[in-house]
């Protein structure tokens, strides 16, 4: 079971970080082509449920090859991001989190 959950880990990671990259290009790009500038920038913390040091690095590169996000620091078990779009703190934190669940699949099945 453990390994069936770490091969479906792998395609899902890779889906959501392309659909993730996909998304927040255009949006950065919209932003940046437009008159009208909507960029609420915030440094946001992101509580992990990872707890390899391995997952957290991927996931730390992750976000900062996204778009938009910037993976600043690793503070007491929270992820620290500045978020070029973070009107909504609680977003931010859902599409992050949302890169994590295929990482906790990867390398903490039994969780």
């Amino acid at each position: 079971m453990r390994l069936l959950r770490r091969l479906i880990a792998i395609p899902r990671l890779l889906g959501r970080f392309s659909l993730e990259l996909c998304a927040s290009s255009l949006r950065v790009a919209y932003d940046v082509l437009t008159p009208t500038h909507q960029a609420t920038p915030r440094v946001v913390d992101i509580p992990l449920r990872l707890t390899d040091p391995r997952a957290i690095t991927l996931l730390a590169n992750g976000v900062s090859l996204t778009p938009g996000t910037l993976t600043l620091d690793v503070v007491g078990g929270a992820l620290r991001v500045h978020a070029m779009f973070a009107d909504d703190v609680e977003r931010v934190q859902a599409e992050i989190r949302r890169l994590e669940g295929p990482l906790l699949d990867l390398w903490e099945p039994d969780r």
